[in-house]
C-alpha cells in the first residue's frame, strides 16, 4: 500500500471538519482534546491513519499535516478549501514526504435544510472516505 492523503476540498464553512471528525470518530478516536478540530491518529486494521481538520488560511495547517507525516502514518485524511494556499500545503507536504493524494470534494448543503439531512450529507461522507481507505488497504486503488 502506498503512503496516501485523502483531501476533502470544499469552501469555507461546508462541513469540512465535521466530516474529518466523524471519520475520526468512527475509527475509535475519542481525544476530546482535538475537539471540535482534529489533529491525531489512530489504528484501522494495522495501519496507522491520520486526521486532520485544520485546512483554512491562517490555521496550523502546515505544522498539523506535517506532524502527521512525520509519525508515518500510512493514510492521512484532512481538509483544505477548494484553492489556494491550503491546497498548496497538501500538495507541497504530499511531494516532501513522498505521499499520493486524492482530492475530492465532499457532499455540503448549500442551505440549513435541517440536522437530518446535514448528518446524511456527513454519514455520506465519512463512508466514501473509508471505502476509499478500505480500498488502498486492499491494494485496490493507487
Amino acid at each position: 500500500m502506498e503512503k496516501t492523503i485523502i483531501c476533502l476540498s470544499c469552501p469555507a464553512n461546508t462541513g469540512k471538519t465535521t466530516s474529518v471528525r466523524k471519520l475520526y470518530e468512527l475509527l475509535g478516536g475519542s481525544n476530546r482534546e482535538y475537539y471540535p478540530e482534529v489533529e491525531d491518529s489512530v489504528m484501522y486494521h494495522n495501519h496507522k491513519i491520520g486526521c486532520m481538520s485544520t485546512g483554512d488560511p491562517g490555521s496550523s495547517q502546515k505544522d498539523s499535516l506535517e506532524k502527521l507525516l512525520k509519525e508515518g502514518c500510512d493514510i492521512v485524511v484532512t481538509a483544505s478549501r477548494s484553492y489556494g494556499d491550503t491546497v498548496g500545503i497538501v500538495e507541497e507536504q504530499a511531494e516532501r514526504y513522498n505521499y499520493n493524494v486524492i482530492r475530492f470534494s465532499q457532499i455540503y448543503l448549500y442551505d440549513d435544510l435541517g440536522e437530518v439531512l446535514y448528518n446524511l450529507s456527513h454519514e455520506a461522507n465519512v463512508k466514501f472516505i473509508l471505502t476509499i481507505i478500505d480500498k488502498l488497504i486492499a491494494g485496490e486503488v493507487l
